[in-house]
């Protein structure tokens, strides 16, 4: 890496949760500690795990009290502005969204020092604008931007359908740490927690949204028991559909076979994943809310675990599970299809070890966030070369 400095703007960053936040935490934490520093929003706990990093982490002055994270993010922009311009000694300055505060900060920084900017895009930040009165705008720093790290090849596709030149575009996928954590917590003490010692588990870890396909689950279970009448659905994660869902498991008459575990904290997640004997997340586009999973690090976290997947046919998801070797895709909005294979996955147990066992070779082989967070640095050395 250049000895100049490095510039990384993000709204979503830990100690916030979920995959963006995970992502970009395990790009950065491998920089040259001299060569970094991340400019990011408040958040509970912050104090804390700042601390603990050895990079340089600024928190922007947004009130973190009675202010939640969207409001912040919207009242971003002259915070990072300000903030970006008391910097000297900037070699680049990488987005970790492509939120627009976060490109038009970078985008006037260009302009004023001549400093380039590139871009982390995930999906949902590239087609969610689309339908707002800035898209024009939008649009027009993304393809100014000098480099797009984009999370998969459908969200590349989605970047060059809105002008970026295919040379600026690199799909760097998601990585995770991959090295055995020993925990406090385990699989066996899941099961008993839950009181499910003796049953079938499928699980599933993401925000309540209907994106997630929680739904579809839920619809398929009553045809999954008449073949597995001892499964249990075990749901992580918290968000605004959880009401609905729970109506939904009312309806079906399925309260007996369903528990939500809420949010549960990323050491302890480990275990979840042990205990379950499918991981099913079929997640499904929502084109009229530009919504679409742009890859699903969940996916690799369970294969990691040597867990199969059945896993929703949309968007990046393909990226992340390979249909017949790591787990099966299926028609995310089909409840019968979703039944057939978990049934086939929770009754095969020779093809559940098979695909359990190539999807944790893979991971380890091609996921490591060491390995990503190189890719990452390769490039942007080359692109910091080129502007000198």
């Amino acid at each position: 890496m250049n000895t100049r400095k490095i510039v990384f703007l993000t709204v979503d960053f830990p100690p916030i949760g979920g995959g963006i936040s995970r992502y970009l935490y395990n790009i950065v934490r491998y920089f040259p500690v001299k060569n970094l520093k991340v400019l990011g929003l408040p958040s509970s706990g912050w104090q804390e795990f700042d601390q603990e990093q050895k990079f340089c982490i600024v928190r922007l002055g947004l009130p973190l009290e009675g202010m939640s994270h969207r409001i912040q993010t919207r009242c971003s922009f002259p915070f990072y502005l300000g903030r970006l311009r008391q910097e000297d000694n900037v070699s680049y300055i990488l987005g970790g969204q492509s939120h627009i505060f976060l490109m038009l900060s970078a985008w006037i920084f260009m302009r004023l020092k001549k400093i380039p900017y590139g871009v982390c895009a995930h999906g949902n930040d590239l087609l969610t604008p689309q339908s707002r009165f800035y898209r024009h705008l939008f649009n027009y720093l993304l393809q100014n931007a000098k480099v797009v790290f984009v999370n998969s090849t459908p969200t590349s596709g989605i970047a060059k359908s809105l002008g970026v030149k295919s040379t600026k575009i690199h799909v760097v996928q998601p990585g995770i740490d991959t090295t055995t954590t020993i925990s406090r917590i385990t699989a066996e003490n899941i099961k008993q927690h839950y009181g499910i010692i003796d049953k079938k588990c499928i699980l599933t870890v993401g925000r309540l949204v209907v994106r997630k396909g929680h739904d579809i689950v839920i619809q398929a279970l009553p045809k999954v028991l008449k073949a597995i009448p001892d499964l249990h659905y075990l749901i992580v994660g918290t968000g605004a559909h959880e009401e609905s869902l729970k109506s939904l498991i009312c309806n079906l008459g399925m309260e007996d076979h369903v528990t939500f575990a809420g949010f549960v904290p990323e050491e302890v997640l480990g275990a979840y994943y042990q205990a379950c004997d499918v991981f099913v997340m079929v997640s499904r586009e929502i084109p009229e809310k530009g919504d679409i999973e742009g890859f699903g690090i969940v996916y690799l976290e369970a294969n990691l675990r040597g867990k199969p997947i059945v896993a929703g046919h949309s968007g990046g998801v393909t990226d992340a599970v390979v249909h017949g070797k790591t787990g099966l895709l299926v028609n995310p909005t089909d409840p019968n299809e979703v039944a057939e294979s978990l049934v086939n996955l929770l009754t095969d147990k020779q093809l559940a070890e098979q695909l359990g066992k190539a999807g944790r070779e893979r991971v380890l082989k091609n996921f490591s966030s060491v390995k990503t967070s190189q890719k990452v640095q390769t490039i942007l050395s080359t692109e910091i070369e080129n502007n000198s």
